[in-house]
């Protein structure tokens, strides 16, 4: 209330938070720094969301590899799924794999373009392979 601007700050895998008041208590700062200070923090914000949205994609898709990498291992012997199928599995798993070791730095739109590969490549046969369950 008597400051120019409060921050807080929210740490999702300790659960602390913490916040901080920016005051002019003594004429440190001008009004064009105020300014400014409030036009980057709007710019970091957008950057922020947009890195968010990309560690999420880059996740779900690291994850969908995973899941399908954890289910032919785990179930293999378990499922019918035949030897040809398990290989095309393995295979874009692999590829999916290096094709995110080369491109650390893909965009959300990269990334999850590259999900809806795998997944075109990955879901008729995993489809399959539950239906005979």
């Amino acid at each position: 209330a008597n400051g120019i601007m409060e921050v807080s700050a929210y740490d999702k895998s300790t659960s602390r938070s913490q916040t901080i008041q920016i005051k002019n208590d003594k004429g440190r700062l001008t009004k064009e720094q105020i300014d400014k200070m409030c036009q980057d923090a709007e710019l970091f914000a957008e950057e922020d969301e947009s890195a968010r949205s990309r560690i999420a994609a880059k996740t779900e898709l690291e994850n969908y590899i995973q899941g399908i990498k954890v289910n032919i291992d785990d179930q293999s012997s378990t499922l019918q799924i035949s030897e040809a199928d398990v290989a095309t599995l393995r295979h874009a798993c692999e590829e999916t794999q290096r094709w995110l070791d080369v491109n650390s730095e893909a965009n959300e739109l990269q990334l999850k373009n590259r999900l809806k590969e795998v997944e075109r490549i990955c879901a008729p046969i995993l489809i399959r392979v539950y239906q005979n369950m």
